[in-house]
């Protein structure tokens, strides 16, 4: 007869070997189907044009920009590189 023991070693050494032979495979990123993409961009040029909210985000972005000393340059860079935390798309027009 095996003891508790034995057992419960055993099978802990069996899982972790059968862990490592392969890689896990229960997550993985894989890119949208082209239909679905295309949705998902349609509804944030909706939400985009609906919402009134990007001219007041980028006047709080600039209003948090114009208390750092940064120069210039850097300040433009940041505000083009802005982005609306609702929809995801650029603060200023392109």
């Amino acid at each position: 007869m095996i003891d508790r023991r034995r057992f419960l070693g055993g099978s802990a050494a069996a899982t972790a070997l059968a862990a490592s032979a392969a890689p896990a495979a229960a997550f993985r990123i894989e890119p949208a189907p082209l239909a679905e993409a295309e949705a998902l961009l349609a509804a944030r040029a909706k939400a985009c044009r609906i919402s009134s909210d990007h001219p007041r985000i980028l006047a709080d972005v600039r209003t948090l920009l114009a208390g750092k000393s940064l120069p210039e340059p850097e300040k433009e860079k940041a505000l083009a590189a802005a982005s609306c935390p609702l929809c995801g798309c650029p603060l200023t027009p392109s």
